[in-house]
Formats: structure tokens, C-alpha cells, sequence
């Protein structure tokens, strides 16, 4: 008898996980990802003041915040590259790997945007979709305030403005 009401506790525990294994997955798959942080972005060849194809290399610091609510790190890896000078900013063709604390990873490509661009300032909105990994399939909009280095003079140089930084915004929303 003892054994049999052993054998019925363990065979319920089992179902209920399955079940619960079977059910989450799918919530967690179509949840919001929310992402703030710090962006260093190299320009190679830097921008001047006549529009040339520049290779753009990123590297951002996010914290992110779940469906749930639960905040982490993470690492976003950015490679792109567009047809831009130091008075005509355009965002271009740009792929993001971005890797949470956990180690899943969203791979992100963002086919439009909009610029805006004052000065050495230029704020950047990309669009795309999630193509691999968490958020699959989702849609990806990121919002980038990105702030050139160095003299507006280096505009004039040969090699010029080759690095910038800011602050980013990226939200994967639910499909």
C-alpha cells in the first residue's frame, strides 16, 4: 500500500511537470525585452565630409528587463555598413548580436531607420526583427543617441571621425 501511494505521488509529480515544461516555453517566447545602455561604435573608414562606404563596429553594455520583470546584463554586438559622411548620417543594412546573462542570444537585423542628425549629435531609429533566438520572429526597434569624438576638423582629414559613443535603447516587442 505504501508503495503504491509512493508510486501515484511520483506519477502525478511527473505529469505536473511535464505539463508545466510543455506550457511555459511559449508564454516566454512572445514576451516583451526591454534594453538600456552604453554604445562605442568605430568607423572604419572614419566619416568625412564626402559620403564614402564606411564599416561601422559597435559594442554595447545593456541591462535588460523581461516580460517578467526580472532585470540582467547583457552584451550587444553590432557590424553594419552604410553610405554615410559627417553631414549625411543613414543607418544602412545593420546586424546586432545581442547576448544576455544567461547566454541566450537575440540576432537582430535591422532593414530601416530614421535620422536625425544635429551637429555631432545624431539620434537613429532602426527597425527589424529578431531572426534567431529569443524573440524570434518578433519585431526589434532600437534608439541610438550617438555622439562622434574627437574635432569636428577630423571631418577634414583623410582618416576622419573614426569613433563615437552614446546611449541606446532597444525593445523586442511581443508578435
Amino acid at each position: 500500500m505504501l508503495a503504491r501511494r509512493f508510486l501515484r505521488m511520483v506519477t502525478g509529480g511527473l505529469l505536473v511537470a511535464a505539463a508545466s515544461l510543455t506550457c511555459a516555453p511559449p508564454a516566454a517566447a512572445h514576451e516583451a525585452i526591454s534594453c538600456q545602455g552604453r554604445e562605442s561604435t568605430h568607423f572604419s573608414p572614419g566619416k568625412t565630409l564626402l559620403p564614402r562606404l564606411v564599416h561601422a563596429r559597435a559594442h554595447i553594455d545593456y541591462t535588460c528587463t523581461d516580460g517578467s520583470g526580472e532585470a540582467g546584463g547583457a552584451t550587444g554586438r553590432i557590424t553594419g555598413q552604410t553610405r554615410t559622411s559627417c553631414v549625411h548620417v543613414s543607418g544602412g543594412l545593420t546586424r546586432e548580436v545581442v547576448t544576455y546573462a544567461n547566454g541566450s542570444r537575440s540576432v537582430i537585423l535591422y532593414t530601416d531607420d530614421t535620422v536625425a542628425q544635429v551637429a555631432n549629435a545624431n539620434v537613429i531609429l532602426f527597425r527589424g526583427r529578431v531572426l534567431e533566438g529569443r524573440g524570434k520572429g518578433q519585431r526589434a526597434v532600437r534608439t541610438l543617441l550617438l555622439l562622434d569624438k574627437g574635432l569636428p576638423t577630423a571631418c577634414l582629414t583623410p582618416e576622419g571621425l573614426t569613433d563615437a559613443s552614446g546611449v541606446v535603447s532597444l525593445r523586442i516587442e511581443p508578435a
